[in-house]
């Protein structure tokens, strides 16, 4: 939702001095941009979940609005609820088999969660000589932590294998090797790009040729949405002479800019982000279908989904 993950801005006066050095600053205000969750101070975790998620009126207001309209929509179509008109054509089907799903897994799980927690607990304790209780804004750093110790290994020490450039090419390596596919970066006509670091790759089969365009967004500049994600600009379509429209998507990360001393360099889940994205684009390539509005990912959730995943 628009909005959602803006930085707050707060007076430094709010927040103990001793923990101001964690944020980032700008004049007399501090900005907090997210949940600060690799810190390893406790009270800058906490500082940073409080405010980050502190209630904003605005966005409740959207968010009830939102709501409001989806449960309209739902029963003048003639479902119970907005639910139950979403899970109609998936695999799941209904709300009540949504929920027995997750009581399942809540009791399965939770065993094993409780001993984790646990775990945490003795690993804060350690830490803060106050033993204060497991809070929500302690779970990410201490499962971050566990997993370091256990692996002997940070995520970090795996992203120097996992350069863009490296990525790219191992792409274009699965997509020949799975589908006779080449990626080819090509020049764009002036006006085309709507920033100066946004790549064109051509899809090329074979022995079909050009099936479609994919402009790669992937650097993080001030503006753009901070989310990772494919959209379509253009769907495939056979037309009226018999031709086909090849379809034009883009793809949008937000990555770091590479520097003068390398590359830009992928953590794991980052990577995971990049084939994820990626192979929607290549869905929406390969669908081929005679109409544009149920072309590539425009389709049911679970069915684009699982082509995804086994790609």
């Amino acid at each position: 939702m628009a909005g959602a993950v803006h930085p707050r801005t707060i007076k430094k006066s709010v927040l103990p001095e001793a923990i101001r050095p964690f944020f980032s600053t700008d004049g007399d205000n501090i900005l907090v941009s997210g949940l600060y969750a690799d810190s390893s101070n406790n009270l800058a975790r906490e500082a940073a979940y409080r405010l980050f998620l502190f209630p904003d009126q605005q966005q409740e207001q959207l968010l009830s609005e939102l709501l409001k309209s989806r449960h309209e929509l739902a029963t003048t179509c003639g479902f119970k609820t907005y639910a139950h008109r979403a899970l109609k054509a998936s695999t799941v089907e209904t709300p009540e088999m949504v929920n027995e799903f997750l009581q399942t897994l809540n009791e399965e799980l939770k065993p094993r969660a409780e001993r984790d927690f646990a775990l945490m607990q003795k690993m804060k304790n350690a830490e803060n000589r106050f033993e204060s209780p497991l809070a929500t804004w302690d779970t990410p750093y201490f499962t971050s932590t566990l997993k370091k110790r256990c692996l002997q290994a940070s995520a970090s020490e795996f992203s120097p294998y996992f350069s863009l450039g490296a990525c790219m090419e191992g792409l274009n390596l699965l997509m020949n090797s799975l589908y006779g596919i080449s990626l080819e970066n090509t020049e764009m006509e002036p006006g085309e790009s709507w920033s100066h670091d946004i790549y064109k790759l051509a899809v090329t089969h074979e022995s079909e040729g050009l099936l479609g365009h994919i402009y790669c967004d992937l650097f993080e500049r001030p503006g753009k949405p901070n989310q990772d994600c494919h959209f379509t600009i253009q769907g495939g379509k056979v037309m009226p002479d018999g031709s086909y429209q090849n379809p034009i998507v883009v793809v949008m990360l937000n990555l770091s800019q590479p520097r003068w001393s390398g590359p830009t360099l992928l953590t794991p889940s980052m990577v995971d982000n990049l084939f994820h994205e990626m192979g929607h684009a290549m869905h929406s390539m390969l669908a081929r279908t005679e109409y544009q509005h149920v072309t590539g990912t425009r389709s049911e959730n679970d069915f684009e989904n699982r082509r995804l995943r086994r790609l």
